[in-house]
């Protein structure tokens, strides 16, 4: 719980700065090369064939996108974003590797919505094992990239991950059958042209 206040706090505070930088730059987008880095909030729901569903625990988001612009208002990229915590000896990390699209619709704005598809992976400790499973994912969310300098974005960012892992394993044992994780991220990403 304290984790999420302190992120909270951490988001608004860099919209409020972000906001006032703003107002002082004309806003423009990420054009060309860009990479961006990045964390905040995470919250993990998972279920499987044996257990129904899992109650959603709360974790550290962390991404990481690169890409090109393909015109004005369409990137393409690469994103990987992740679902990461430790607790008590235990830990868990999930992720999506997505190929994704950036659209902005708005023309003098950094509002863009993203959408994309890849790799679903899911690892930790569940009852004592160390556990692992690989299967497909799909990615969604919006974003807003705040100019503050010629070479530096701030981009506040929301997304939603899905992935249908399959079964979770434990060497060649199958641990866990139809493994399927839903993550929701909020974070704020530094994003350099």
């Amino acid at each position: 719980m304290k984790t999420s206040l302190v992120l909270a706090a951490l988001a608004t505070t860099t919209l409020a700065l972000a906001a006032g930088a703003e107002g002082q730059k004309k806003q423009t987008r990420p054009e060309g090369f860009w990479i961006a880095f990045g964390a905040g909030y995470s919250s993990l729901g998972a279920s499987c064939d044996q257990c129904a569903s899992i109650s959603r625990t709360d974790g550290i988001a962390g991404q990481v996108r690169l890409g090109t612009s393909l015109s004005h208002s369409l990137l393409v990229g690469a994103d990987v974003e992740s679902f990461n915590k430790t607790e008590g000896g235990k830990w868990a990390k999930s992720a999506n590797w997505t190929a994704a699209l950036y659209w902005y619709p708005l023309e003098t704005a950094g509002l863009y919505v993203k959408g994309g598809a890849g790799l679903a992976t899911f690892n930790g400790t569940i009852n004592g094992y160390s556990v692992s499973g690989t299967g497909i994912g799909a990615t969604g969310g919006l974003g807003y990239d705040i100019r503050v300098s010629n070479g530096f974005f701030l981009t506040p960012t929301a997304s939603y991950f899905y992935g249908s892992v399959g079964d979770i394993n434990t060497g060649s044992v199958g641990v866990l059958k139809g493994w399927k994780q839903n993550v929701f991220n909020i974070a704020i990403d530094a994003t350099f042209p």
